[in-house]
């Protein structure tokens, strides 16, 4: 039983086709839509977001994204990005993305050694890297090029945007050091199911027994089970962790986009308790609710 319940955690294995003479896959969709889901792949992929904003989820990092957000990932890394709801509105053009295989890597650079510069930005994809906004306008006109062009174009600009992001000043690595990606053959959409449901209602009461419930579980099971990548086997009580720090992230959002009180932001996103909000704030930023938002308005009058 316990097996099974650990593949129903693991994120959802992606298949992926080129397509008929491609040796990668350019794609374009919305959210919502059946790929915008926590997964992995053996291929890289390269991911721009075009429109919404909306947290992403890469290995054991969690963050904010926005138009303009541009990511490469490793073979393996499971990812996600979830927009904030607003109704029912759909994003259409939300997201435009590259995935190409390591063989085709590793194949082009024995042929041509001046490709050799391009290992170390793949070796450091495993954890994630995101790019920022100056690299992402280069590369996402020309991952807009693409849709257009055939042949030796398509390869020309996939080699263009290599070059770009291996010369970089603007990236940074996303999940921890040791973070070691697994999946399973046979893993399930559960998981999907739950971070969604988490997503959706963490600023309100979340009982485990609720959440358990939403994917078959007992309470017993689902809380030895429930570990997901973002924290490690010996962490404790995974499901509240995790809880807790969607809350905090949203919280650093309201604290540099709106001038809401802290007391109110504590209880927006779902504290019930100022002292404890205030606790699990700076465990995770290191400093207090008051002190992050006076060091944002004082970066912005430096710029």
């Amino acid at each position: 039983m316990a097996k099974a319940v650990r593949k129903a955690l693991s994120p959802e294995l992606e298949t992926i086709e080129p397509g008929t003479l491609r040796s990668f896959r350019w794609c374009r969709h919305g959210y919502p839509h059946a790929l915008a889901k926590w997964h992995c792949h053996p291929e890289y992929e390269l991911h721009a977001i075009l429109e919404s904003a909306g947290k992403v989820f890469v290995g054991d990092y969690i963050g904010t994204f926005q138009p303009g957000n541009l990511i490469l990932t490793g073979p393996g890394l499971p990812h996600n990005w979830i927009s904030y709801s607003d109704g029912d509105k759909d994003y259409p053009q939300r997201d435009l993305l590259i995935q190409f295989h390591p063989d085709l890597l590793k194949r082009s650079i024995d042929i041509f050694p001046e490709l050799r510069e391009v290992r170390s930005l793949l070796a450091q994809s495993r954890r994630g890297i995101e790019f920022g906004l100056k690299t992402s306008a280069r590369v996402t006109a020309l991952l807009q090029e693409m849709e257009q062009a055939s042949g030796a174009g398509l390869i020309r600009r996939l080699l263009e945007i290599l070059e770009i992001l291996q010369q970089a000043d603007d990236a940074r690595l996303l999940a921890s050091e040791h973070y070691t990606p697994s999946f399973s053959l046979d893993s399930s959409p559960k998981v999907n199911r739950v971070m969604h449901f988490l997503f959706e209602n963490f600023s309100r009461d979340i009982t485990m027994a609720e959440v358990a419930s939403l994917v078959g579980m007992s309470d017993s099971v689902f809380s030895h089970f429930f570990k997901p990548p973002f924290f490690k086997q010996s962490s404790g009580n995974s499901f509240v962790r995790y809880l807790n720090t969607l809350r905090i992230n949203r919280a650093a959002e309201l604290l540099h986009s709106t001038d809401l009180p802290v007391s109110n932001i504590c209880f927006e996103v779902g504290f019930n308790n100022l002292s404890n909000f205030n606790r699990q704030f700076i465990q995770r930023q290191k400093v207090t609710p008051t002190a992050y938002r006076q060091r944002f308005l004082d970066t912005l009058q430096q710029l």
